[in-house]
């Protein structure tokens, strides 16, 4: 889950960066930009998840993850309890998009 799940992150990220058109010329400042719009985008995802576990499920998801449990768990978790998981990543990747879009 989180290899594929993070690389069609990434590209959201370097697509809204994009479509911000900044035009930074030096790449380090470019790839934290993109950076921290991947990390507003995980963060807006895991607060969507979070508001649809009740307390006793959001504590089984961090028991997983603090154990390090496999991401093949993870994934199965999400899917018992989570609606529409591919839908909140899409929506979430959304909300970040217009967010830096309308500054």
């Amino acid at each position: 889950m989180h290899s594929q799940e993070q690389f069609t992150l990434e590209q959201a990220a370097e697509r809204i960066y994009v479509e911000k058109k900044l035009n930074l010329t030096d790449p380090e400042v470019r790839r934290e930009f993109i950076a921290d719009i991947n990390e507003q985008i995980h963060d807006r995802i895991t607060a969507n998840i979070i508001a649809q576990l009740s307390e006793k499920d959001a504590i089984a998801l961090e028991n997983l993850h603090s154990t390090n449990a496999p991401a093949q768990e993870i994934r199965t978790f999400l899917d018992q309890h989570v609606t529409d998981l591919p839908g909140l990543i899409s929506n979430a990747i959304l909300q970040v998009r217009n967010e830096y879009l309308s500054e």
